[in-house]
């Protein structure tokens, strides 16, 4: 298991052991910055956050993106990541597929959208 891999379970399951302690509705899963990039491309997003969503699925009910904010610190620090510049729309359009997969793992609260942007 590659060693990001790995981190990332550690992750999940620090987050799952904080919802049993906690309780699911006091804990919110961020997933950000959303950068697409030739390697991290929308599909690859979409496929991820399923992925996620299935592994905490139960143990919140809120869920909050963003995307990379390309200000002049993060962009010279970015310099050969050949990240994709995101107009609005597209970032709807992200934004509306991750909120459909969330409905499909039952991420909802109070009866709104079950993603929220920051």
């Amino acid at each position: 298991m590659p060693e990001c891999a790995h981190f990332l379970e550690q992750i999940i399951q620090t987050f799952i052991r904080l919802s049993e302690t906690i309780g699911p509705e006091r804990v919110i899963w961020r997933y950000d910055p959303i950068i697409i990039t030739e390697k991290y491309h929308q599909q690859y997003h979409f496929k991820e956050f399923a992925v996620m969503c299935n592994q905490l699925q139960g143990h919140t009910h809120k869920v909050v993106i963003s995307f990379l904010d390309n200000y002049r610190k993060v962009s010279n620090n970015m310099k050969g990541f050949n990240i994709a510049a995101q107009n609005e729309q597209g970032m709807v359009d992200i934004a509306k597929h991750l909120s459909d997969i969330a409905r499909d793992y039952d991420f909802i609260h109070a009866g709104f959208p079950n993603i929220f942007c920051s």
